[in-house]
């Protein structure tokens, strides 16, 4: 991989022919497309990994809200 002045690594990779010739057919841009979409999966990833790493606290809560309600219940009005 080689990084070029703009901090972009420069990669090589195979993807479906035909669908590639479609995609540059329809003007779709290969690169920013690729990076849209490994934004979207590694955020997910890292979602994911934040909520199994949390999960003990997050059900921890769940149980105390459960059994002693949110501090705001007897000051709502509604």
């Amino acid at each position: 991989m080689a990084e070029g002045k703009s901090g972009k690594t420069l990669l090589e990779v195979e993807i479906d022919a035909e669908l590639a010739a479609e995609a540059a057919a329809r003007g779709v841009n290969l690169s920013a497309t690729s990076e849209e979409a490994l934004t979207r999966l590694t955020a997910a990833d890292r979602g994911a990994e934040w909520r199994r790493r949390n999960a003990p606290a997050l059900d921890a809560y769940d149980k105390h809200i459960e059994g002693d309600g949110l501090w705001s219940d007897g000051l709502r009005t509604w």
